[in-house]
């Protein structure tokens, strides 16, 4: 109302409603952005879609093409966005990154490798389990960091049962700060076991991968396009919830020292190239060259 300009930049797919019907009192000064991490414009993928996944469908064939454009995630969420909706501006650029801090130590003689993230079964947590008595043969401690204390206290009863707890280590959900000051301190690689799912392989940009991007280490990663749009040159690829591949890759990491230095070299280069400035530059960059009206 003042006369300014403004740009509404939402993940909230509710409010964009809204956001158009006050736009046709400011259509000159309201540019409005929808950044998506999901996908409702087709339920093709959907076995059994709920009524609140039809409501995002409608909103999102509706709606969607009468605002500005969609910020997309991931490369193949941006193709799903301009196959079902051809009409509407899209734009791809991953989540950013911290700011890059590579261990004084190098890391590689930390012969750690460290997950982050919630102890769900899509990202991996059953096959971390697995691999812990391997871990623990070859002298390698898995730090899993996330969770709640009735999670952990079951996953370390599973991980005695393997007679492997002395290789794992838990620490439930912790504010930022202190998660990364930790991983600065013992990090030396990081597992990102996502499983082979419709959302892992199109729509998820694993913040787990950013966070191993931005200490400067060399992730096992599970070979999805999410996971590789992300690690770049950083990271060891092995097919998905294969236990085996992901135990091996660790133990061969650690036993290579060459191979850990240029995979640690990529990291801190890809982390330099995705930071959170760098984002924010080419998403104004993009806004600023989108018609109007």
């Amino acid at each position: 109302a003042a006369g300014e300009s403004v740009l509404f930049l939402t993940r909230e797919l509710g409010i964009l409603p809204a956001l158009v019907r006050l736009r046709r009192r400011f259509r000159d000064r309201l540019t409005i952005i929808h950044e998506t991490h999901d996908f409702f414009a087709s339920l093709d993928h959907v076995a059994s879609p709920s009524l609140t996944d039809r409501r995002k469908r409608w909103c999102e064939r509706h709606v969607l093409p009468r605002i500005d454009g969609v910020l997309c995630i991931t490369p193949e969420q941006e193709g799903l966005y301009r196959t079902a909706l051809p009409g509407v501006e899209t734009f791809y650029s991953p989540l950013g990154c911290l700011d890059p801090v590579a261990p004084e130590d190098g890391g590689y003689r930390r012969r750690s490798a460290a997950y982050v993230g919630h102890l769900h079964s899509q990202k991996g947590i059953n096959l971390l389990v697995k691999v812990a008595p391997v871990f623990a043969e070859h002298d390698i401690t898995l730090q899993v960091y996330g969770g709640y204390p009735e999670q952990i206290s079951k996953l370390e009863a599973k991980v005695e049962k393997l007679g492997a707890a002395g290789a794992v280590r838990f620490f439930p959900f912790m504010p930022p700060a202190a998660l990364h000051e930790q991983l600065h301190e013992s990090a030396g690689a990081f597992l990102c076991p996502l499983k082979e799912t419709y959302y892992n392989r199109n729509l998820t940009c694993p913040v787990k991968a950013l966070d191993a991007l931005a200490h400067c280490v060399p992730t096992i990663a599970s070979d999805l396009p999410s996971t590789r749009a992300v690690l770049g040159d950083s990271a060891v690829y092995v097919e998905p919830e294969k236990v085996s591949a992901f135990a091996q890759a660790t133990v061969e990491l650690f036993g290579d020292a060459d191979r850990y230095s240029g995979l640690a070299g990529a990291a801190q280069a890809r982390a330099q190239e995705l930071r959170w400035p760098q984002r924010a530059q080419s998403i104004a960059d993009w806004v600023g060259g989108l018609p109007r009206g």
